[in-house]
């Protein structure tokens, strides 16, 4: 943007928005476009900013309502970084981030790489979450037939020498160590306890 010099027009066009008009009105009013008051409104702003570097500097600056109003629309437009907006009106991040928040924020629209990946470790967090919980299931409930497995190991080399008395060739650990991989601790449990 190039440097031009402030007519009465200008002068009058900042007045009238010091006092709460909108550039659209002002626009309308003055046979101007939207871009052309928003030039002498950043004119305007850039001019105060080079007064105000010479003064001594003030702890809380003031920025006019039209500054803030670029900053939310460059902000909304969302092609540059609350840093750019701040050094392109000559305000500070922070103020700039402040004046966002205090506007209710800036919905952006999430980038589809982004989106499209999050999908997929969700996916892949659900099909996980099932394998586990299916493998969990088939160790805790385990088939006919290995249930069948289990029993014939137990009934495997029983052998009663006494009455009452019965010496086993397997012990329940060893027989629990034989089908870990698929069954549960508490299913076999279960299956030895109802076999006894």
């Amino acid at each position: 943007m190039t440097r031009r010099t402030f007519t009465a027009k200008d002068r009058a066009i900042l007045r009238q928005l010091d006092l709460g008009k909108t550039g659209d009105e002002l626009a309308d009013e003055n046979g101007m476009t939207r871009e052309e008051v928003r030039d002498t409104q950043l004119q305007a702003m850039r001019r105060r900013t080079a007064r105000r570097d010479d003064l001594a500097p003030r702890r809380h600056a003031r920025y006019l309502p039209a500054i803030r109003e670029e900053a939310l629309r460059l902000a909304r437009e969302g092609l540059l970084t609350y840093r750019q907006i701040a050094e392109q009106l000559g305000t500070s991040q922070d103020t700039v981030s402040y004046w966002v928040r205090e506007a209710g924020g800036i919905e952006r629209k999430p980038d589809p790489k982004v989106v499209a990946f999050r999908a997929d470790v969700a996916r892949r967090k659900a099909e996980r979450e099932a394998a586990s919980k299916a493998r969990r299931n088939s160790l805790a409930n385990p088939s006919a037939e290995l249930s069948a497995e289990i029993l014939a190991m137990w009934a495997e080399g029983r052998e009663e020498v006494a009455e009452g008395v019965i010496v086993r060739k397997w012990r329940v650990y060893e027989v629990r160590d034989a089908f870990r991989k698929r069954a549960s601790h508490e299913a076999i449990n279960r299956i030895l306890r109802g076999a006894t």
